[in-house]
């Protein structure tokens, strides 16, 4: 949709004086007689504009060739913004002046650069807003001339699950009340937030263009939502040239939505998402209840929330915004230590590094926790025009996490996949042809727990057990206690490699036809030798699985012994 609007939501937009030059700069202004079009559909998509005198109409072509109307716009109001924003390369509807009119233009290239979903500032984030929402309103206004009915309106209650990851692709939804989440399950077991979905959002897509469903979305309130079936969306796509342009275009953009988050890390909320869509029982009021208690933080563009080396003091939650974490191995002490005179540091250039970006929905700080840290290992810092947090104090976030179990093993979860990303994102920096490939067949042993210690692997495809057994004073050996399943993507193998280790603290065997790249040991310690982050990073991600391994045999060694003392 090419349309426009003012008003609406959020308070003032904010725009540095920079910004406000150099679109100023971009901007021209034209004037356009009674009846004239300032652009018609199928024209190329070349700039964005403001009416700063008179009026004109939104028109789109019908199924019939005639225009209709779809929004009325006067001084104050803007247009031709959506096609920028969602990339399309020809316009979708026309504008035609109904008085004398005066807009200014701002070319492409400029508003790219201002309004862009990658700078984040209150202005582009405003924008985008208004965009969809327009573009929602002209969907349903579409549904209406078109006759279809949005009748046929069902509710869901909290934590229920419209739709699942993976499942048939029947019904497109419009949210009438409430809000919900939608997220994507990654290969490793995590879950990533893709968006919150409102009143006069949509979901279901994939009604149109696929046959399942490649997001969860679960009620996080009561929930009223508008069922459109397969067959009256697909009549809808097939004879409304205007509503299909717009369907295509949301859908690319939501692809890109899907697409950034498939990158993200594991969160809380998507992940207790992922467990009610599986059928667990979900208590979402102890994510809320903690996530109130937590206090309002905001910082602005390049501020640190902490630096590298501070002591762990607080656990955020990132609301508005985008953060990077950097790791310096100038400021690792340990790496100081570790390395001799004069040699100089392998594969880096000795400069902070990204090692990951959060955005709304992420967390962060609480790692320090449970690893049992007593300093940062990395510094996080503000990286759009201002970051809205929520921080609780770490004493106040561990003594919550005693009190709810189920949380704590979500927190604990999601900490662990994060560290795991983390830790892949650096071995793919190792060249291709450093790393050899090996195939191993179901059931065949990679390593065992004992073998000396002498390559690293990334899992290509199929699946691994790890499993260990716990140390134990009794003369028979316990049996192997399964730790966990790794799947295409994940790394495995760092046991044993790291200083003051040489040989596999577990064993791991092929559950299905198994393809890795096998890193040798030699590569491995010259990547980490240097790289504090990624040493601690390896150590607790081993320590996560292996100590809930423990603790669970644990268990049942207590269970079987109150069995046989009932007896």
């Amino acid at each position: 949709a090419e349309g426009g609007g003012g008003g609406g939501g959020g308070g003032p937009a904010r725009i540095s004086y920079e910004r406000y030059c150099k679109t100023l700069a971009g901007s021209f202004s034209r004037t356009f007689a009674k009846g004239a079009y300032v652009f018609k559909e199928g024209d190329p998509v070349d700039a964005f504009f403001v009416i700063t005198s008179g009026a004109c109409e939104v028109r789109v072509a019908g199924p019939d060739g005639k225009e209709r109307l779809i929004a009325t716009l006067g001084a104050g109001d803007f247009f031709g913004e959506t096609g920028l924003l969602e990339g399309r390369s020809v316009r979708a509807a026309s504008v035609f002046a109904t008085a004398p009119l005066e807009v200014l233009a701002i070319d492409r290239k400029v508003f790219n650069e201002v309004a862009s979903v990658h700078n984040s500032s209150a202005l582009s984030t405003s924008m985008r807003e208004r965009a969809e929402a327009r573009q929602r309103a002209r969907l349903l206004k579409v549904f209406e001339n078109m006759s279809v009915s949005l009748s046929q309106r069902r509710r869901f209650g909290k934590g229920a699950v419209v739709y699942q990851q993976g499942s048939p692709a029947q019904l497109f939804y419009i949210v009438n009340e409430g809000e919900l989440e939608m997220s994507v399950n990654k290969p490793d077991g995590g879950s990533v937030r893709v968006k919150t979905l409102r009143p006069g959002d949509h979901l279901g897509y994939d009604a149109i263009f696929s046959e399942v469903h490649d997001t969860t979305v679960t009620c996080l309130s009561e929930v009223e939502l508008t069922e459109v079936t397969k067959e009256v969306l697909g009549d809808a796509f097939s004879n409304d040239r205007y509503f299909s342009t717009i369907f295509e275009a949301r859908q690319h953009l939501r692809e890109g939505q899907l697409a950034a988050a498939s990158q993200g890390e594991a969160q809380i909320l998507p992940m207790m998402a992922r467990a009610a869509a599986a059928g667990d029982g979900v208590d979402y009021s102890q994510y809320e209840s903690l996530i109130k208690e937590m206090a309002p933080l905001e910082v602005s563009h390049g501020e640190a929330i902490f630096q590298q080396g501070d002591p762990p003091e607080q656990v955020y939650f990132v609301s508005e915004g985008q953060l990077e974490c950097e790791y310096d191995p100038k400021l690792d002490s340990r790496a100081k230590k570790r390395r001799p005179s004069g040699e100089a540091v392998v594969g880096r250039d000795g400069k902070p590094r990204v090692v990951a970006t959060l955005g709304p929905g992420d967390h962060f700080g609480e790692t320090a926790m449970l690893e049992a840290r007593k300093a940062r290992n990395l510094t996080v810092r503000c990286v759009t025009a201002s970051c809205v947090l929520r921080a609780m104090s770490m004493a106040r976030f561990s003594e919550i996490l005693r009190q709810r179990p189920e949380l704590h093993f979500t927190v604990q979860r999601a900490a662990q996949m994060r560290t795991n990303q983390r830790i892949r994102n650096v071995v793919a920096s190792a060249a291709d042809e450093d790393l050899r490939v090996v195939s191993f067949a179901p059931g065949e042993t990679i390593f065992r727990q004992g073998d000396p210690s002498d390559s690293f692997y990334v899992l290509e495809s199929g699946e691994v057990e790890m499993s260990l057994v716990p140390a134990s004073e009794e003369e028979e050996p316990s049996a192997p206690v399964p730790v966990r399943t790794c799947t295409a993507g994940e790394t495995f193998g760092a046991s044993g490699l790291l200083p003051g280790d040489n040989v596999r603290r577990n064993t791991a065997i092929a559950l299905s036809p198994v393809v890795v790249k096998v890193m040798p040991v030699k590569l491995f310690k010259a990547m980490v030798r240097e790289d504090g982050f990624l040493q601690a990073g390896l150590k607790a991600s081993g320590s996560y699985v292996e100590a809930r391994a423990v603790s669970e045999l644990d268990e049942t060694l207590d269970a079987e012994v109150q069995k046989a003392m009932a007896r």
